[in-house]
């Protein structure tokens, strides 16, 4: 539905939902229907309830950081390089501190930093955005707490340990590669 009839994902997986429930016989009778529905929901609901609440705090958090970044701005532009080349290739050195939703991950801790860090005023959206994504990156492919990785893991018999020795070394020479890469389109 979404890629031939262009529908919003919401809709077409409403509907794929429904059609798996009728092939698998679970809308045979209306209240077996909904008892199957309210049961499968609340299951849902409490299987992610953790993820829900991090989210939210997350938000929160992020909101927080950046209403109060104006006061960090002296702080941070004492620490921070104001060469974009420096400040890049020091995030692509630093890149494994987005393992474990670390603080450069984009989509973790590190939500608060980009807050932060945009909210200075200090460096441009267009070259933030993209240099924080690259330690981002760096997490999403060899995180042993992203759920494709440990689904990978699993499926390949490999050790998490083994494949954090090969992973993160490559990833990080990499994600040095795409910080000078991100400056090169973005920063100059």
């Amino acid at each position: 539905m979404n890629m031939i009839f262009k529908w919003d994902a919401i809709p077409a997986l409403t509907l794929a939902t429904l059609i798996a429930i009728v092939i698998t016989g679970k809308a045979n009778h209306y209240k077996d229907f909904v008892k199957f529905l309210n049961s499968t929901i609340s299951t849902a609901i409490s299987d992610i309830a953790g993820l829900i609440m991090f989210l939210m705090a997350l938000i929160m958090f992020s909101g927080a950081a950046q209403l109060d970044a104006v006061r960090f701005k002296p702080l941070f532009e004492m620490i921070l390089p104001h060469n974009n080349l420096i400040l890049a290739v020091a995030l692509g050195i630093l890149a494994p501190l987005a393992l474990f939703r670390g603080p450069l991950h984009v989509w973790g801790a590190g939500a608060a930093t980009a807050a932060v860090l945009s909210g200075t005023g200090l460096f441009n959206d267009a070259f933030l955005l993209p240099l924080l994504y690259v330690p981002s990156i760096l997490a999403v492919s060899t995180d042993i707490t992203q759920s494709w990785n440990v689904w990978g893991l699993d499926y390949m018999k490999i050790e998490s340990k083994e494949f954090l020795k090969l992973g993160v070394p490559i990833m990080w020479v990499v994600s040095i590669v795409n910080e000078v890469l991100v400056y090169y389109f973005f920063g100059r």
